[in-house]
């Protein structure tokens, strides 16, 4: 999920030109990523966790491998609902912590 992820930022304009230590709006964030269409629920339930990573990216601090877990966990889930392979209700019970 990193590299996908690091794809993202190293190619979007909008990531590259927030300013380390500025507050990024939810809207932003999910946009950015390309995952403004998920449902409200699974976009609450990540929320925090998206926000955390973002602003990972953008100060350029090293990833622990505790939260590169979660963040895999996110992308599997996001992409299995995504692409049809399972359900919102399946996707929010693995999402949850």
């Amino acid at each position: 999920m990193s590299s996908a992820l690091r794809l993202i930022h190293e190619s979007n304009p909008t990531l590259n030109s927030i300013p380390a230590g500025v507050p990024l709006l939810s809207s932003e964030m999910f946009h950015s990523l390309g995952w403004s269409d998920l449902k409200p629920r699974i976009k609450a339930i990540i929320e925090p966790d998206i926000h955390e990573y973002v602003r990972t990216l953008l100060d350029g601090e090293p990833i622990n491998s505790a939260k590169e877990q979660r963040r895999r966990q996110i992308l599997y889930w996001i992409e299995a609902f995504r692409s049809g392979m399972c359900s919102e209700e399946t996707a929010l019970d693995a999402l949850r912590l």
